[in-house]
């Protein structure tokens, strides 16, 4: 059974979500884009965010790992 901890947090986390949407719906309106442009928008800025969590992964292995 979850705790009830885990609960909120996952109904924080939809919540979130459902605003992140939301916030780029209006935003890509505001900015008279295509549906596809918007998504476009947001699979590259994911990208990136991929992209600088694995260099923050890849800089603390060299830190800690590759230390002389």
């Amino acid at each position: 059974m979850p705790s009830k901890t885990s609960a909120v947090v996952k109904n924080h986390t939809e919540k979130v979500q459902t605003l992140e949407v939301e916030n780029l719906k209006l935003a890509a309106a505001y900015q008279g884009l295509e549906k596809s442009e918007a998504a476009d928008i947001k699979a590259s800025l994911e990208e990136l965010e991929w992209r600088i969590q694995e260099g923050e992964h890849y800089a603390y292995r060299e830190r800690h790992f590759n230390a002389s």
